[in-house]
């Protein structure tokens, strides 16, 4: 409805007012509309406040929705449409009625795929923990079955390669100290560090000799018999091997290990030497207390656990000298000497230089 009611379209169901002119027309797209011609104006006088609002009517019975709103189409335009409450109801159940049916079929259809998960995860959960179980019991070999590619199985992709990692490390264990590795694992901090220790190096007599006058076979049993004796002694009195070289070894005994630790080197070099005999072998030994540093060296391809320090020196010195030992040839440093003098007997060597009696 406005000044020019020519150029509003015939079909529009409405009825227009002009803010700025008084009066009204109706479109008669729809024939129900000529049924409120006589109360237009009482519609819009009670109605024109509401914007945007829907209000329920009744006329002779029969129930109506009003709409009085701004015209988006037309600018200073307000429209109220008139529609039947039945027409508008069964649009409104038809889409209500739609709307549970598709929630209906969502709720089942999530219920399914939900279902489908679930089943999916167990599954994944279930390997996993037969994985677990297999691995406590010390099943380095065992592998969880791989299927497929998705989020589920990659989780078994990476347990598997943790396994097979474990696995690597489990074949290394007997090439390494217990102790090295409790070094190791109390963080790099540790490696920077110098630290007070006993230093012990020994060396198979006449292992040149030994060894050519024997098959290579003999001589590997020999050696594995050696240094196994070595790795008792020195795990029962918390020794580290820092290194093997050929038919030597270089033990570290650290004080923060074991207030004893002068006398556990010692006495793990005593029953070493000890037992010698049963293996028709001889060695010396030398021991040197001072404060030595734990260092990684090498490259991202190869590294190796290196001991450094003044002790570290001094201690193959001492083995060389032992060769002219009379006792035990285990020789030791005054440091250590004077400690244990109480404990064990001692023989001057030279200045600085003691020999252990047995």
């Amino acid at each position: 409805l406005n000044d020019r009611p020519e150029m509003m379209p015939d079909s529009m169901q409405a009825v227009f007012r002009n803010l700025g002119v008084g009066g009204y027309s109706l479109s008669y797209g729809d024939a129900r509309l000529q049924f409120f011609e006589e109360d237009v104006d009482f519609l819009w006088q009670n109605f024109r406040a509401r914007i945007s609002n829907t209000q329920k009517i009744n006329k002779d019975g029969r129930d109506w929705l009003l709409w009085f709103g701004e015209s988006n189409v037309f600018r200073r335009m307000r429209i109220m449409i008139l529609r039947p409450d039945g027409e508008v109801l069964s649009v409104l159940n038809r889409n209500l009625r739609h709307y549970h049916n598709l929630l209906t079929v969502s709720f089942f259809l999530f219920l399914f795929i939900g279902m489908i998960l679930t089943r999916r995860i167990q599954n994944i959960v279930h390997r996993l923990r037969e994985g677990f179980k297999r691995f406590s019991l010390g099943d380095w070999a065992y592998r969880i079955p791989e299927s497929g590619m998705d989020e589920g199985e990659e989780t078994i992709v990476q347990f598997n390669r943790f396994l097979e990692e474990v696995s690597q490390m489990q074949k290394l264990l007997p090439f390494v100290s217990p102790a090295v590795l409790a070094i190791l694992g109390s963080g790099k901090d540790r490696l920077k560090e110098k630290e007070l220790a006993v230093i012990l190096f020994s060396d198979i007599r006449s292992f040149t000799t030994i060894s050519e006058s024997s098959e290579p076979e003999e001589v590997v049993a020999m050696l594995n018999s050696y240094f196994s004796l070595w790795q008792q002694k020195i795990d029962r009195y918390g020794g580290v091997v820092e290194r093997f070289v050929g038919d030597a070894i270089r033990v570290v005994f650290f004080a923060s290990r074991s207030k004893h630790f002068m006398q556990d080197a010692l006495q793990a070099a005593l029953e070493v030497s000890q037992s010698l005999p049963e293996m028709r072998l001889n060695n010396g030994c030398g021991l040197a207390l001072g404060e030595v540093r734990f260092q990684m060296v090498g490259d991202e391809h190869k590294m190796e656990f290196l001991a450094f320090g003044e002790a570290v020196r001094r201690c193959e010195e001492l083995e060389k000298i032992s060769v002219s030992g009379k006792y035990t040839k285990i020789l030791v440093d005054r440091s250590i000497a004077t400690e244990l003098k109480d404990s064990y007997s001692f023989s001057q060597v030279e200045e600085e230089v003691f020999e252990l009696i047995a």
